[in-house]
């Protein structure tokens, strides 16, 4: 007889900023806090970035050509606030 191990519960949010979309994609187990918030930022179907932040505060923002700075601060703005809020959000044991 198989024995489940875990049971993995998947979360996605988005906000959008000017005309650039943020989604955000995590895995949990169930029962347990999110320690990982991956997610993308698109212009329509163009990917022009990547984000990866922990729950210990390790940031990772990868932008591609098509941003410019203006845009790149409102959205490592837009995601320090967002991703404080899924955590909160996800994490209220």
């Amino acid at each position: 007889m198989a024995t489940k191990l875990s049971s993995i519960q998947r979360s996605m949010y988005k906000n959008t900023i000017g005309d650039i979309d943020i989604q955000y994609n995590i895995l949990q187990e169930t029962g347990k806090d999110a320690t990982n918030i991956a997610g993308v930022l698109k212009k329509g179907e163009v990917r022009l970035g990547e984000i990866n932040i922990a729950v210990d505060g390790t940031m990772n923002i990868y932008t591609y050509p098509g941003l410019n700075n203006d845009e790149k601060k409102n959205i490592v703005s837009a995601v320090i606030d967002d991703v404080q809020q899924i955590y909160d959000e996800l994490n209220q044991q």
